[in-house]
């Protein structure tokens, strides 16, 4: 969408090109515009309420893991490197975690992003040794894939 003023400019645009229409009548022409205008400012209405919801869901899921943690606010606040006043912004759902934030938050608790964002209520707990075997698994398939593609390449050029 671009700034504010790119979209005042684009609304009116669209406006003028409702009000030139020569196929309605001017209150036709009104009534459209008037209608366009609702339709967004329901559309940003419902995202403003959705955000206002997921950001209080959120700061609630932080609060009961810092608690289940047995951690004070100044003891995650210090571990995350964020000001303990910002910590308990999140916590009560003022204010939205950055990404950096979250991902050292779901690190501290051990769960995943999607536990902590509400997308999902299974609390799948991690910790970074799971995560290298994982992908020290994953690197082994892969690699053996790859000689196994190889292989095959190989038999299809004498048959071929």
């Amino acid at each position: 969408m671009g700034t504010r003023r790119e979209y005042a400019k684009e609304q009116y645009e669209k406006g003028l090109a409702i009000g030139s229409d020569k196929s309605k009548t001017p209150r036709e022409a009104i009534n459209e515009v008037l209608a366009n205008a609702k339709e967004e400012l329901d559309a940003a209405a419902s995202l403003a309420a959705a955000r206002k919801e997921r950001k209080e869901a959120v700061g609630k899921r932080l609060s009961q893991l810092r608690e289940a943690a047995k951690y004070r606010q100044k003891d995650v606040a210090e571990r995350i490197g964020v000001n303990v006043i910002t910590l308990s912004g999140y916590e009560i759902g003022k204010s939205e975690p950055p990404e950096e934030v979250l991902v050292r938050l779901a690190c501290l608790y051990g769960v995943s992003l999607d536990y902590l964002l509400c997308r999902t209520d299974t609390m799948i707990l991690f910790d970074d040794g799971e995560y290298r075997a994982a992908d020290n698994d994953r690197q082994q398939l892969r690699e053996r894939l790859d000689s196994i593609e190889k292989e095959l390449s190989h038999i299809r050029q004498e048959v071929k």
